[in-house]
């Protein structure tokens, strides 16, 4: 067999153009003798930029004289392996160069590169030898290989085509992170792979160059049959080498990779890797955590799970950190001592270090919201003496507990990290239940005795005191959102203020100001009383009745109804037209989705910005287009059901939490009675206690005397830069418990500050 390398219609059409199309003027002979295996499948005749050659083949010297001689031709190119030696001066003379001449391999790769063989092959490509120059070849797509900008076919240019072609690798791709992308591609890591190993080394040597030293693991892996690991590995190379006792792992990820590691390439390529995982965790989260999962797979074959718990990137290490969070937060809510109230600061802290622990992970933030009531214990919050403090406190602090209690409430995932959270919870709400008795009772004498009510504001009088001296200063569109708490206030100001709004207080004033509901906490009384100006129980037409004769005659309200739009509008023309319209000194809304919730939602699981209440957002975005001045408020808070804690105690008649008085009342009971009673004949037994309901179970309930259901926030938001006289920009609404560490052993002013009812 002959030892010949075969000839390809790429390296024929590479002579043609050297001899016959590049220099015709010297090489006039019609005979070129190619060396080569005397094989040919292609088309008898080739054309070369307008010149045509018939290609044939001959296997001795007989039939490459009879080829010659017998052919009727105009250009002949013969592809034979028989010696010069043996082929007669005559015929030798008839061919170009008088002798068989070999393929140039690199003119082949000129002519793929659509390179004229007169033009420049840098050195640095032809020192590169026949290995790269014959993979250019073998690889070509069919219609060659892109020319070079310069004209000068260059090692760089010549090693991206290559790369690109056969791995797949792009150019934009041709750093660490691009590389790391890459692997990510089976098809291209398996082609490195398979590669011919001289032809993989060169490649290789010049990837390095582009995407640094700290890859050569990560190419190596590739090399060794592993590639599309190399992200997670290096995630697990990044446990292994920090961790003491973990040689023999190491020694699997050494097998791996086909090499020892150093330390230091360890430290690279984790750094990579993780660098990697970060990235796509903003962009494309579920890859992210597939190699998350893959790296933990990982750890688990190489039998490492004990280090996995010291990972600031695994979920495994997410889960461990906030166990231990749980724990310390459990301990400390059970004795809020500063050691152990640090412990719990300490557990947190290192949980939040963890990279996933600001990706929104539910566990996370139940242990955020379980560390923060820790804190609010420490404060060694105690039962209030003024039924004006609490009321105010419940505005200013509770509501922020209640949240935080909520979320805890909700569980997590992990059932260790539940276990802890409910010991939390248990904690923050038996204190939470003494502050609502003790309240209950100092607002049931302060009712009782008709008390007046200083800075506190009556329901009833909401429009008087607050709205109306407003609207005399620029237009308002008032919004009472049924059933808001101060929890969910909380929220739904939170989310107005990121969409520009900024919240307003009173001036002389470092809080927001509070209303006290109509009792029994009911919409028929404490909305009816809010709209129309005075204490009574009633409906839609009582309060559009009641709010002109407040506010005047051009006011508008509406309410659900009235606020559904046809198809393609966000609101009615007539809501639109009204809120625009500011000679109509006060637009007002009732919006229900809060009180809706109760029955038919969600309530405590409910994020509540402004996008959950239906029709908040368009009504804001017209009050903001118009100029007016936005009041949030409402009529009443709630409490959540507890569907494990719940108690349903029989009454006969009366609401959810409220029941008319019949001579008994419970501990977890207060008898309500005076002219703010309106329900019961003025005199009703309302619930105190959250878990307990005279009627069916629903998602949540109003009506009892809770501090959750009593008071009311009333919130002032004006556009950003607009100045109200008598109100001035709030500062942080939160308590400092909630954004900071506690400092255990302080009492709450807010509990304790002297109010309407002392």
């Amino acid at each position: 067999m002959t030892t010949a390398q075969r000839v390809s219609a790429r390296d024929v059409r590479a002579v043609v153009e050297r001899y016959w199309v590049q220099q015709p003027q010297r090489y006039k002979q019609r005979l070129l003798l190619l060396h080569g295996r005397p094989e040919w499948d292609g088309d008898d005749h080739v054309d070369v930029s307008g010149v045509r050659v018939r290609v044939g083949t001959a296997v001795s010297p007989l039939a490459l004289r009879d080829l010659i001689t017998r052919e009727t031709y105009d250009r002949l190119v013969v592809l034979t392996d028989v010696d010069e030696t043996e082929i007669g001066p005559d015929l030798l003379s008839l061919a170009i160069r008088q002798r068989v001449n070999s393929v140039d391999t690199w003119d082949t790769v000129r002519a793929a590169f659509g390179v004229s063989a007169t033009a420049i092959v840098d050195g640095s490509v032809a020192r590169e030898g026949e290995v790269l120059a014959r993979a250019l070849l073998d690889k070509a797509p069919p219609g060659g290989w892109p020319p070079p900008p310069s004209g000068v076919l260059t090692r760089e240019h010549a090693y991206r085509s290559l790369v690109e072609a056969t791995l797949g690798l792009k150019p934009r791709q041709l750093d660490a992170a691009g590389l790391l992308d890459w692997t990510l591609e089976p098809a291209g890591v398996l082609a490195l792979h398979d590669m011919e190993e001289t032809l993989r080394s060169r490649v290789v040597s010049w990837l390095l160059q582009h995407t640094g030293a700290a890859t050569r693991p990560v190419l190596d892996l590739v090399a060794n049959g592993h590639g599309t690991d190399a992200v997670p590995l290096g995630v697990v190379a990044g446990i292994l080498w920090t961790v003491p006792g973990a040689a023999r792992s190491q020694g699997w990820v050494d097998q791996k990779v086909g090499r020892p590691l150093t330390a230091g390439e360890a430290k690279d390529w984790s750094e990579l890797s993780e660098g990697w995982v970060e990235r796509r965790l903003v962009s494309d989260p579920e890859a992210a955590r597939g190699m998350l999962e893959r790296a933990e797979q990982l750890m688990d074959e190489v039998h490492a799970t004990q280090h996995v718990a010291t990972s600031h990137l695994l979920p495994g290490g997410l889960q461990a950190r906030a166990r231990d969070a749980a724990e310390a937060a459990a301990a400390a809510s059970s004795s809020a001592t500063p050691v152990n109230v640090e412990r719990a600061e300490s557990a947190f802290r290192s949980l939040g270090r963890h990279r996933l622990a600001a990706l929104g992970h539910k566990d996370v933030e139940a242990v955020a919201m379980a560390v923060r009531l820790v804190r609010w214990l420490a404060t060694n919050p105690s039962a209030p003496v003024h039924a004006q403090g609490a009321l105010a406190w419940q505005v200013a602090e509770g509501g922020w507990v209640d949240a935080a209690r909520q979320v805890v409430a909700n569980g997590a995932d992990d059932a260790v990290v539940a276990g802890h959270l409910r010991a939390v919870h248990e904690a923050a709400t038996t204190r939470r239940g003494a502050i609502d008795a003790a309240a209950a009772g100092l607002v049931a004498t302060a009712v009782e005795d008709d008390q007046p009510f200083g800075e506190l504001v009556p329901v009833e009088d909401a429009l008087t005191r607050l709205v109306a001296p407003l609207a005399g200063e620029s237009p308002v569109l008032l919004l009472v959102l049924d059933g808001m708490s101060a929890a969910v206030a909380n929220e739904v100001v939170a989310s107005a203020v990121g969409l520009g709004w900024v919240e307003h207080v009173a001036e002389g004033s470092e809080r927001r100001t509070v209303l006290m509901a109509g009792l029994p906490t009911v919409t028929e009384v404490s909305r009816t009383s809010l709209v129309t100006g005075r204490l009574q129980r009633g409906g839609q037409r009582e309060e559009r009745d009641g709010l002109r004769a407040v506010v005047g005659v051009r006011s508008r309200l509406f309410h659900l109804r009235d606020l559904e739009a046809r198809p393609g509008q966000d609101l009615p023309d007539e809501v639109r037209e009204a809120v625009q319209d500011t000679s109509v000194s006060v637009v007002a809304a009732v919006l229900n989705a809060v009180d809706d919730s109760l029955s038919g939602g969600d309530p405590g699981r409910t994020r509540w910005d402004v996008a959950a209440v239906r029709h908040l957002q368009a009504l804001l975005e017209r009050a903001r287009a118009a100029g007016r001045v936005v009041v949030l408020t409402s009529d009443h808070g709630h409490v959540v059901d507890d569907a494990t804690e719940g108690e349903l105690r029989s009454a006969s008649g009366g609401g959810a939490r409220w029941r008319p008085f019949d001579g008994q009342v419970a501990n977890d009971e207060v008898r309500l009675r005076g002219r703010r009673v309106v329900l019961g004949d003025g005199d009703v037994v309302a619930a105190v206690k959250e878990t307990l309901r005279y009627r069916a179970r629903s998602e949540g309930y109003h009506g009892g005397a809770a501090l959750a259901e009593m008071a009311i926030p009333f919130v002032v938001l004006a556009r950003r830069g607009e100045s109200l006289p008598g109100w001035t920009p709030a500062g942080d609404r939160q308590p400092t418990w909630w954004t900071r560490p506690a400092e255990p052993d302080l009492r709450s002013e807010d509990v304790q500050a002297p109010g309407l009812f002392g």
